[in-house]
């Protein structure tokens, strides 16, 4: 875990809470990203059930830990945003356009545990299609706020 020993939170006086809370939050979002490509892949190639299944299964668990993702990140913010104005800056704005994308994000997930797993289940023809494209965008999306982080974080610091 590289990351935690260099940029802004390796000099930060709270070193040690921002490493955990940075690990967290990047671990929680492996999961989430990693579990993408399987569940897409199962989509395709399994039994409508099995699909369903797996994706409760997978549902029950980031319901759990998908609001850590939130949560650390809030803490990160609090510890590293030293005031409001840091938000008229690029590293605020670009903050801001992350929150904004993990929002659409948490729909998307909440519309494939509420709606979309549940009308697999129970055989709606359509849902797996559905599934499929909701899958695809929060991969997009995910690899999206990936890559912007990796430009806030390299060329702009909260200071």
């Amino acid at each position: 875990m590289a990351f935690t020993l260099t940029g802004h939170t390796s000099i930060h006086p709270d070193r040690w809470l921002l490493a955990a809370l940075l690990v967290l939050h990047l671990l929680v979002v492996a999961f989430w990203f990693g579990g993408l490509l399987p569940l897409y892949l199962v989509s395709l190639r399994e039994p409508r059930e099995t699909v369903a299944a797996l994706v409760d299964r997978f549902s029950a668990i980031a319901v759990w830990w998908v609001p850590g993702i939130f949560l650390a990140g809030l803490l990160l913010t609090w510890l590293l945003v030293p005031n409001l104005a840091v938000f008229a800056q690029p590293y605020g704005q670009i903050l801001i356009a992350k929150v904004v994308a993990f929002a659409v994000l948490m729909a998307l997930a909440a519309l494939n545990k509420w709606r979309i797993g549940p009308a697999i289940a129970s055989g709606v023809r359509s849902a797996l299609t559905v599934f499929r494209r909701s899958v695809a965008t929060e991969h997009v999306l995910i690899a999206g706020v990936l890559a912007v982080t990796a430009c806030m974080t390299t060329f702009f610091s909260p200071e």
